[in-house]
């Protein structure tokens, strides 16, 4: 997992996880139960769909907002945009063991009153940069447009050319 810095640290500190996560322990947990037991063959969009939700709910955390990207001049909040959407985009390349850490410390998380708490804290986060370290970006080059006039192809020959552009 990836580690955390001092500041990383503090601004953890200063803005636990909410109770947002909770309204998805139940579901993670089911999800978990069947991926473990492997009652249904494995369909990747159920569980695409969750961890789906669970990224967009660990972006509104204030936390997310005070962390530095790893990545670029943004903060955490973004990284989790991006995860998002290469993660919607996923068809057919979803790999839900990538995320499995990260439901893991979800489902586990303990009462906020814990001394426990402040590490889960931690852990969540940690498991969080691992996830935007390790989870492929798109490298595919976005499609480039043909020259058009008019909404008509164009295509460059020397006929085309006049005079002495001819060649």
């Amino acid at each position: 997992m990836a580690g955390l810095s001092q500041e990383d640290r503090n601004i953890i500190k200063n803005h636990p996880l909410t109770n947002s996560v909770n309204h998805l322990q139940g579901a993670l947990q089911e999800a978990e139960k069947i991926y473990e037991s492997h009652r249904t063959p494995y369909d990747g969009q159920p569980y695409q769909n969750m961890i789906s939700k669970l990224v967009y709910t660990l972006q509104g955390e204030d936390a997310a907002y005070s962390l530095r990207s790893r990545m670029s001049d943004g903060d955490v909040a973004s990284d989790l945009a991006q995860l998002f959407e290469r993660l919607r985009k996923a068809k057919g390349h979803f790999r839900y063991d990538d995320y499995r850490p990260l439901v893991n410390l979800v489902i586990q998380r303990p009462p906020t009153e814990s001394q426990n708490a402040e590490t889960w804290n931690f852990d969540v986060w940690k498991a969080v940069f691992t996830l935007i370290d390790t989870i492929p970006r798109r490298t595919t080059p976005p499609a480039s447009v043909p020259p058009s006039f008019d909404g008509t192809p164009v295509k460059s020959t020397s006929s085309s050319q006049k005079g002495s552009e001819q060649t």
